[in-house]
């Protein structure tokens, strides 16, 4: 036997070559450790609490196809951070950029959608969906024309209410014909962006009545202009005078001056329109929904204008539904959706809303919606699928956070014990199992090969294949991202070996030189024997891990390696080096056997012999006779089970022989020898062998 090492490295190339070594999908080269090394982008842990000093986990994130990962930190008397970083989606390379911060109604808000438009540097659109205490101040808050350069890593841009048409700042997004205390869109539940329309889908409700709001984020929201006021008195309580201003009981709204307010009014402060003396042209307003009426001590200066308050704008909703068909199970409110084509199902080929339950996956094309138009309750091609398995992969899960990857074509969901779970359309059919419990502390370490193991998930996101997913724990305050488009059940990322061509032989075994190989997972290898000319066709899967008997025909043979990160093992993907293989030439005999020169003769009747020098671990099992010429042709070949009257056996040294039938396992007294039927014409190689 022989071990041919295939050069992996010797000359590398991603457009398909069956002479050099072929990286596709997101395999590439690259140097781990003073190696170089074939792989997918590895495992990556950005180091989230050592990068931006905040306090606890991002509440939500979104990865988007131009390579930034925007999170959404935990809001501060209304005040939301929001975080930056450059990621790779064809490396996993990732730098910390900055932050911003962007100020919302300070009742208290949760966050359950986030989603950006980063096409470019400039211009970019940060949408945050909330659920307030105060609840008609829940909704989709806007942060308009934000840019690249404005993310530093010392804080240097807040985002403040609008108070103008179209300009740098917060917007809260509402119905024209429902502005302020008749806002309907205060149960926020996630927010999606599809690219088939230019538009936020707020999803909006429970899951027993849930509709969608839609705004165009490429009209230019307006602001409802402030206008002056007659008089604001100085009075307890005072009185705001203005006719016809079309206010009523809870509209939010929010004062400027060119002089100074009277005392007791703030600028910017947003402030509450109450019911108690309320007529159409005067009112009084409260610090809170329902609140106690403010009062003045003085008249102010100057001309004082009232306007909505947090940057109300009435000018981009373009569809609201009525509610659709209930779901199954609790609705997901942690961004939870997302706009996906998936692969497989009815919707194969269609934009889709991706919709989670604790109990159920849902996807519905959107264009059902359009065509439904304003107050449309119906949603033919919503499809349903259950979260289970076959019951013995994974017991009793409850989905906690979801996505769908178009690109890997599957639904992913974390469960209620850390777990992640991918799988089809498809009721009661799970496709992968990984990830897990782990209590390793992460923050400041290196890690060269992080593992999808946390002990709390925060937030889960999707894009272009990878799932990113953010710790919600001290010491792993951490985003965890994974390539699941290079893990081999989505055959995208490989790397094909050279056409590996050597004397007609037997393929014995596969050994792989590998960086991080204590860290990283295992390995899916694929050969074949003939179809160079392409890179796809005629894989067959073997078990690189065991003994191989495989038949390598002169033509050659080649081999695809595939990479599995999803898995409970390790979620990252293996790093290679080299393959090298062990090949026995079909002309080479056993190791349990050596030709008997004293019984061989070339002579008429021919007779090939061999000794039997060494015994089997049981009985002697089906013996292979080949004959090769000179130029590795086959002359002739037999076995001792399908041509039995071809040989005969000697249990004496050859002082006699017996026609063939149990051989026995008795080393140096043994011998079988091949009976030719001709004379061979041509000077000949013989072999006796178990394959």
């Amino acid at each position: 036997m022989k071990a041919y090492a295939l050069g992996l490295l010797n000359s590398v190339v991603s457009s398909y070559d069956q002479t050099k070594t072929t990286v596709a999908g997101r395999a590439f080269q690259k140097t781990i450790g003073a190696q170089s090394v074939l792989g997918p982008p590895l495992t990556e842990m950005l180091d989230f609490f050592t990068d931006t000093g905040f306090t606890t986990a991002g509440t939500l994130m979104h990865l988007t196809k131009n390579n930034r990962l925007f999170v959404l930190g935990v809001p501060v008397a209304g005040v939301y951070p929001v975080y930056l970083y450059n990621f790779d989606l064809a490396t996993g390379a990732k730098t910390y950029v900055g932050k911003v911060a962007a100020t919302l109604p300070s009742f208290t808000p949760v966050s359950h959608g986030f989603r950006v438009v980063d096409n470019g540097t400039t211009g970019w659109k940060i949408f945050i969906g909330v659920t307030q205490t105060t609840v008609i101040t829940g909704g989709v808050h806007m942060v308009n024309k934000s840019a690249l350069s404005h993310f530093t890593q010392v804080l240097s841009v807040t985002y403040t209410q609008a108070m103008a048409n179209d300009v740098q700042g917060m917007y809260f997004l509402q119905d024209s014909a429902n502005l302020g205390a008749a806002h309907l869109q205060t149960a926020a539940a996630a927010l999606s962006l599809p690219t088939t329309v230019a538009g936020v889908w707020l999803h909006n409700g429970i899951a027993a009545t849930h509709q969608f709001f839609v705004y165009d984020y490429t009209i230019a929201p307006t602001y409802t202009a402030a206008v002056a006021v007659t008089s604001i008195s100085n009075a307890t309580p005072a009185v705001v005078t203005l006719a016809g201003h079309g206010y009523v009981a809870n509209d939010q709204v929010v004062f400027s001056t060119t002089g100074s307010l009277p005392t007791g009014l703030v600028v910017g402060t947003p402030y509450f329109v109450i019911a108690t003396g309320l007529t159409s042209s005067a009112f009084g307003v409260s610090l809170t929904l329902g609140g106690a009426a403010i009062n003045t001590s003085s008249a102010g200066i100057g001309t004082h204008s009232i306007g909505r308050a947090f940057g109300t704008t009435g000018s981009m909703l373009t569809l609201k539904t009525g509610n659709l068909p209930g779901l199954s199970g609790t609705m997901l409110t942690n961004n939870s959706e997302n706009a996906c084509t998936p692969g497989h199902t009815a919707n194969s080929g269609f934009e889709c809303a991706f919709i989670a339950t604790t109990t159920s996956l849902y996807l519905g094309q959107y264009s059902d919606l359009i065509t439904g138009g304003n107050g449309g309750t119906s949603w033919g091609s919503l499809i349903i699928a259950n979260i289970l398995g076959t019951g013995s992969d994974i017991t009793a899960p409850t989905a906690v956070q979801a996505a769908y990857s178009s690109t890997a074509d599957l639904a992913i969901y974390s469960t209620n014990v850390s777990l992640f779970v991918a799988k089809k359309f498809v009721n009661n059919q799970i496709n992968l199992v990984f990830g897990g419990l782990s209590t390793a502390y992460l923050e400041g370490s290196t890690i060269a090969a992080p593992q999808l193991q946390l002990v709390t998930v925060a937030t889960v996101d999707v894009s272009s294949g990878w799932l990113v997913v953010s710790g919600a724990t001290i010491g792993q305050r951490v985003i965890l991202a994974m390539d699941l488009r290079s893990d081999s059940s989505v055959d995208y990322s490989s790397v094909i070996s050279p056409v590996f061509t050597a004397q007609t032989g037997t393929l014995n075994f596969l050994k792989f030189l590998q960086q991080l190989s204590s860290y990283t997972n295992t390995l899916l290898v694929q050969y074949r024997t003939s179809g160079f000319g392409a890179a796809a066709g005629g894989w067959t899967t073997v078990d690189y891990t065991q003994a191989q008997n495989i038949v390598i025909p002169s033509t050659g043979i080649q081999f695809k390696i595939l990479f599995n990160i999803a898995s409970y093992e390790s979620n990252t993907p293996a790093q290679i080096a080299e393959l090298t293989i062990g090949v026995t030439p079909l002309n080479e005999t056993s190791d349990n056997w050596v030709g008997s020169n004293d019984n061989t003769t070339s002579l008429s009747p021919a007779k090939s012999a061999f000794r039997l020098v060494k015994t089997y671990a049981a009985t002697v099992p089906k013996l292979y006779f080949r004959a090769y010429d000179d130029t590795g042709t086959l002359v002739t070949s037999a076995n001792t089970t399908d041509n039995p009257t071809l040989f005969s056996y000697s249990t004496n040294n050859g002082t006699s022989w017996s026609p063939l039938g149990t051989i026995p396992n008795t080393a140096l007294t043994t011998e079988v020898r091949y009976d030719w039927v001709a004379p061979p014409v041509s000077r000949v190689t013989v072999s006796l062998r178990e394959s």
